[in-house]
């Protein structure tokens, strides 16, 4: 039994679209989905139809990441300090993308997933890395941090796939992994396809987020040129910036977010 890995999508139905064309040729069965399927790259409403589209056809085992949750959240509260030039200017990008049909979608999917089928051992699926209970499954399937791993520990084997649209290990491109089940025996390919990164890149031009003062997209268009996080060094630019001159982390003006820009050349 093969189970292709999915993990961090982030909006990037180009990368989406090019590793479904890989996996034609792989011969898989079912596909585990991590979370983090929208915001970044403004395209959320495309992935979250193509992914309705292929678990249509495929055997999936899909839950929500942290990124599905914001959205929730904020749909619930309409929380007002959402604008496009704070730090939640992507997820406010995605929210405007997705219709009522898209929330509900990700409203109804799982935290966690159990996957238990006869004669193999039970696999636990969340988006985030869960050390608890490890005796309880023989493999944990997790995304989040962009960066691909295994690892086995007390017994229990962790897969990470790496991220699919916003890699973070320097080798722009999409990351994604397939296990392979035989009884107890397993074994864990890695696959990295590169596709035309010009598509997503010319997207963020085109979209909102590379209009705002806040150069996210220019950060995203770096991240998904170099495999680098350039949203994480940007952030952690801006909080430098401001603890060198005390200013209130909670409400940073907006000339320290100028200032980090013009030092990463975004």
């Amino acid at each position: 039994m093969r189970f292709a890995i999915f993990s961090d999508i982030h909006g990037n139905i180009f990368a989406l679209k090019a590793c479904f064309e890989k996996l034609n040729e792989l011969s898989v069965d079912r596909i585990i989905w991590c979370g983090d399927y929208i915001t970044d790259i403004p395209r959320s409403h495309e992935v979250i139809e193509f992914i309705k589209s292929a678990i249509s056809k495929y055997t999936s085992y899909i839950i929500k990441g942290n990124r599905e949750d914001y959205i929730i959240e904020y749909n619930k509260s309409k929380d007002n300090t959402w604008t496009m030039e704070n730090n939640n200017g992507p997820l406010l990008c995605a929210y405007n993308e997705l219709d009522d049909e898209d929330i509900k979608f990700i409203s109804n999917l799982p935290n966690e997933y159990i996957i238990d089928i006869p004669n193999i051992p039970k696999i636990y699926v969340s988006h985030k890395i869960n050390y608890d209970m490890d005796k309880k499954y023989r493999y944990k399937i997790f995304g989040h941090s962009h960066k691909r791993c295994s690892f086995v520990k007390d017994t229990v084997v962790y897969i990470n796939p790496g991220s699919l649209g916003i890699p973070t290990n320097g080798n722009a491109g999409a990351d994604f992994s397939i296990l392979e089940l035989d009884g107890n025996n397993y074994n864990i390919e890695d696959y990295h396809v590169q596709y035309d990164i010009l598509e997503p890149i010319q997207a963020i031009k085109n979209s909102i987020i590379y209009k705002t003062r806040i150069k996210w997209g220019s950060a995203l268009i770096k991240s998904i040129c170099t495999g680098s996080d350039y949203i994480q060094i940007y952030i952690e630019k801006v909080l430098q910036i401001a603890r060198e001159r005390e200013e209130n982390l909670g409400n940073i003006p907006m000339s320290i977010w100028d200032k980090a820009s013009k030092g990463l050349n975004l």
